[in-house]
């Protein structure tokens, strides 16, 4: 047997337990310049460029701002009544299409699939 490897290791703990504890030197910390983009983040939907995030756009295409839940089926039916809102309305010029309702739906539902996978 390596009887010779063995005291070594046991010599060697109790030498490193009797040591005192060292003080750790403090690391410096490089200094951090902070870095001021020049440009501000481009949200664009279906070749409009917004002026908000897309989750702030779509709730508010959708009329979601006063609904205290969201779930899939809230989404799909403020989609389905926007939609029809836009059909009946199809004389006029609106701002709105039925691709944009169509792009918050996606957008939406894919975000609630999202969130929920978590529980």
């Amino acid at each position: 047997m390596p009887y010779g490897i063995l005291l070594y290791l046991f010599v060697r703990l109790l030498l490193s337990l009797n040591k005192k504890d060292e003080p750790i030197p403090e690391m410096t910390r490089p200094t951090v310049k902070a870095v001021v983009p020049d440009n501000h983040i481009q949200y664009i939907s279906n070749g409009k460029l917004l002026n908000k995030p897309h989750l702030c756009y779509y709730v508010n295409l959708l009329n979601l701002n006063e609904t205290s839940h969201i779930d899939c089926l809230t989404i799909e039916e403020a989609a389905e009544n926007r939609r029809m809102l836009i059909n009946k309305a199809n004389n006029e010029q609106m701002l709105i299409s039925s691709r944009d309702v169509a792009a918050a739906k996606f957008f939406l539902l894919d975000q609630c699939a999202y969130l929920t996978s978590y529980n």
